[in-house]
Parts: structure tokens; sequence; C-alpha cells
């Protein structure tokens, strides 16, 4: 006499012996694959582009600059670390009064404890460095960049001479334009009225006369932007006023939002 559990196994084994339920069994395992390698293909394309951004995102720090470190820092996993010099600098005021009130107490303070307190003051004072600092210790990599042309056009708005002259010295071009406006340094020192930097880039060859992608020459960006220096400085070096027309001002814009969306979507 069977128990109730051998006939329960007894009746599963004649259902599934039975030629229609064998075919509709392996119709359904098939199937399952079926959805599962769909599955697979559509996230296959994801996790390749996933790799591919973050294979390229130290090539795209570097390429653009060193400052470009505490963007991706700050927009990936390691947003943390733009917490730690706060928490150093109330690490260090804690530690630095407990050591004070032991030396006042005449108690043992250990050299761990001294080395720790010289090593907490020496990161925070390189944190505290200027940019141009960094961008001056990077230089030969900057130059080397496919946007060494944005690097030098960001050091000459910035009025950063000593930068613009470290990628100058390195190879970069002075005629060089950033990729969205089609300025060159001049343009930007012009319009600033950093007299310094025009009388830099002058004194290496730079066109005085090169047009943006808006037609607009230096002193002509220098006349609109009202600084006087720059205007009279570029007026002794023989620059032209060279305004760019209506339609060309709308084509620059046009133009631009193209190239940004185009950008997008290469991504």
């Amino acid at each position: 006499m069977l128990t109730a559990r051998e006939g329960h196994l007894s009746s599963r084994r004649q259902r599934s012996a039975h030629p229609a339920n064998c075919r509709a069994t392996s119709q359904i395992a098939a199937r399952d694959r079926s959805c599962v390698s769909r599955r697979r293909c559509r996230r296959s394309p994801q996790r390749q582009n996933r790799r591919k951004c973050r294979s390229s995102k130290p090539a795209l720090t570097w390429d653009r600059g060193p400052q470009m470190v505490g963007f991706s820092l700050a927009h990936g996993g390691g947003a943390i670390l733009l917490v730690f010099p706060v928490l150093l600098f109330f690490w260090l005021i804690v530690v630095s009064a407990l050591s004070v009130w032991n030396v006042v107490r005449r108690r043992h303070v250990s050299r761990t404890r001294w080395a720790g307190i010289g090593l907490s003051v020496l990161l925070l004072l390189l944190g505290s460095l200027p940019e141009g600092f960094w961008q001056r210790a990077f230089i030969g990599r900057m130059a080397a960049s496919p946007h060494s042309g944005d690097l030098l056009f960001y050091a000459s708005c910035r009025g950063d001479l000593g930068t613009v002259q470290g990628l100058v010295t390195h190879g970069v071009s002075v005629n060089a334009t950033d990729r969205a406006y089609r300025k060159t340094a001049l343009h930007c020192a012009a319009s600033g009225g950093d007299t310094r930097i025009v009388q830099y880039l002058a004194s290496k060859g730079a066109n005085l006369n090169a047009v943006d992608r808006a037609g607009d020459s230096p002193l002509e960006l220098a006349i609109s932007n009202h600084q006087e220096a720059t205007t009279n400085l570029l007026t002794e070096l023989g620059g032209k006023r060279i305004q760019g027309s209506d339609e060309q001002k709308q084509k620059a814009i046009h133009d631009q939002v193209q190239e940004d969306i185009e950008r997008l979507r290469n991504r």
C-alpha cells in the first residue's frame, strides 16, 4: 500500500513521462533560456558603456587639466574625500589642544602625536595652495593634452600669466583656440583688460587680428568691454577693430549648439 508521498511522486512521474508534458516542459525551458539570453544582450551594451566611461574618466581628467581631478571626485565615489580637509582641520584643533594641555601639565606627549600634527599641518598647507601652482606643477602634461588650447584660453581668462608662459614654453601655440568659442588667449586677455598677458602674447607672435567664431577681433572685444588699457595697447601694437556681423553671430550660436548636441550623443 502506497503512502501519500509515494503516490504524489508516482503521479508526477506519470505526468512527466507523457509526451505532451515533455514537449511542454522543453518549450518552457527553451523560452526561459531565450529570456535570459535577451536580458544579457540588453544588459551587456550598458555594462560595456559603463566600462568605457569608467576607463575614459582618468584620460579626460588629465586632458582637461588637474583642476578636473576635484570635479571627477565630486561627481564620483571619491566625493567623501572633499570633506577630508574639514575633518582634518577639526582633528588638528582637538589634538593640538590636548597636546598643549599635556605640556602645561608636564605630561609626556609621544613623538607619534607630534609627527601626526606636523603631517596634518603640511597637508592643509598643500591643500591651500592656489590653483595656478598645481597648473604649473603639471604644465608638461597639460601642454601635451588635446585640450591645450582650452587650457591656454582659460589660464588667460584667469589672468594666470605664469601658466600662460609655461604652456607656450612647452610648445602650445599662442594662436591656439578653445573649442567652444574659437577664441584665442589674446581675445580673453583683451576683453579682461590684462595688459601683461596681451604684451606677452604679442611678443610671442600672437595674431593681433585673429577673429573668433562670431567674427570679432581682440580689439573689438576690448572696446566692447570698455577696457581702455588693452584697447590702447592693441592699437599701439597694430591691432584692428574687426566686428562680426549679426549673421555670423547667429551662425556661431547655432554651430555651437549643434556641436554640444553631437558631443552629448557621442558620450
